[in-house]
Formats: structure tokens, sequence, C-alpha cells
């Protein structure tokens, strides 16, 4: 959205000070076509069960829960001491609908180009190589190249 709405500004003129992007990636990298298909949520119900079980701190790949579902997720989140253990069902439910609706409309996006600097910051222990902002973000940015800090945090 930040980035978005900076390309917005500077088509119109406005001078952009600073731009920075957190864990920030075109949508054009994504295979959406799944979303045609007619089990298009189930799948994407899956896949943000998994998303919670790795912010509670419960992997599902590396606890062998892949596939796991919303009550399996549910009751592992409320048995973990993690960041989301003491959420109850219906905020886990509002989080994964409103991820499930965010990428129904991030798949129908379009990244403008913006012309400018900007300040990346990745979770660079997680992030694949061919994910890196210097790799993603050169056709949408024509300011200056990605780095990596001995901190761990990607910029540019």
């Amino acid at each position: 959205m930040a980035h978005t709405l900076a390309s917005m500004l500077r088509e119109q003129g406005e001078e952009v000070a600073f731009l920075a992007l957190l864990d920030a990636y075109p949508p054009e990298r994504d295979d959406w076509s799944y979303l045609d298909g007619p089990d298009w949520r189930e799948r994407l119900e899956r896949e943000e069960n998994g998303f919670l079980l790795s912010v509670a701190g419960l992997g599902a790949e590396e606890s062998g829960r892949g596939g796991v579902s919303r009550e399996e997720a549910v009751a592992a989140i409320r048995d973990s001491q993690g960041l989301l253990a003491g959420f109850d069902e219906e905020l886990l439910r509002a989080i994964v609908d409103t991820n499930v609706h965010c990428v129904r409309l991030l798949s129908r996006s379009t990244t403008r180009r913006f012309d400018g600097d900007v300040l990346f910051f990745t979770a660079s222990r997680t992030t694949a190589p061919e994910d890196a902002p210097g790799t993603l973000w050169p056709a949408y940015v024509s300011g200056s190249s990605p780095s990596t800090s001995s901190t761990g945090v990607t910029t540019s």
C-alpha cells in the first residue's frame, strides 16, 4: 500500500521524501491462478492456518502439522505460550478472514513504478534469495540498489 500511494503521489508531481517497505513484495511474483479454482478458499485457509501456527511459534512443517484444520490450529495455539495464545477463536478467525480478503484484492492488483529511492527492511533469515528486494523490485523502483547489512536486515 505504501509503495502504491508513493507511486501515485509521484505520478501527480508530488515529492515523496521517504519510502520504506517492510517485508513487501510485488504481487506479480506469485501465481494467483489457484484463486480461479473451486477450492481456492479452502486452500488459502489451510495456508493461513499454517501461518497462524508459525506466528505462534509452532511451525506447521517442523511439527508435522502441514494441512492442519482451523480447529487443530486454534487448539495448538491455545496450548502454546506464543504471541497468539491469548486470542479467542473469533479474533483468530477475523485475522484469517481479513487476510483471505486481502489476498483476493492483491491477486487483482498491478504494481506501479515508483520514481525514487526505497528503503527495504526484510526478514533475511526467512527470506529466500530469489525473494530479496534486489531481485523482485527493480522493475518497480527507479532508485538505489539493495544491499545487506551486518545486522541481517536487507536494505535498499
